[in-house]
């Protein structure tokens, strides 16, 4: 799955914004466009291990489309979390991207994590366009995640307070 990615939009709503979802390798040329990435609260769940000079590469091109935040979580989360802080810390831009470590172990409160705890800095509040999950992996596990995060949303409702 080197350039594979599936997109699914409506996946549901919440303060207004929508949820879209994205699932895609680690090592993948495909990032979402830097529009779309500098307007969204992102949450990257990864399914996979990858080294360390991959994920780099990956983080320093989501990094470069300066998204509003990001939460990550999933396998290797807090690795993956220093790694990001290190990397925003080194490639400093104008627009200061929040950061979350999503610390749930059950995908269902992790979700209600980045919905309820992910938010952009004031100064970036107005650029908020939507929420976007990333779900990062080349396995039948990121597979299932997706399809479970996409049921979640859907079915959900009142306990996400999703739309």
């Amino acid at each position: 799955m080197t350039d594979a990615k599936v997109v699914i939009k409506g996946a549901g709503s919440y303060l207004e914004r929508p949820i879209k979802l994205v699932m895609v390798s680690v090592r993948s040329s495909f990032i979402p466009a830097d529009e779309l990435i500098a307007s969204t609260v992102l949450m990257i769940f990864n399914t996979a291990a990858p080294d360390e000079t991959t994920l780099k590469s990956f983080f320093e091109k989501i990094i470069s489309r300066m998204p509003l935040s990001v939460m990550i979580a999933g396998r290797n989360a807090e690795q993956h979390f220093d790694l990001l802080l290190h990397l925003l810390s080194t490639n400093q831009h104008e627009k200061h991207t929040m950061t979350y470590l999503g610390e749930e172990d059950e995908l269902k409160n992790t979700l209600w994590q980045f919905l309820h705890t992910s938010y952009p800095a004031e100064e970036r509040f107005e650029e908020w366009k939507e929420y976007l999950i990333m779900i990062v992996g080349e396995n039948e596990e990121s597979q299932r995640i997706l399809s479970k995060t996409v049921s979640l949303i859907k079915s959900s409702k009142p306990n996400l307070n999703v739309s």
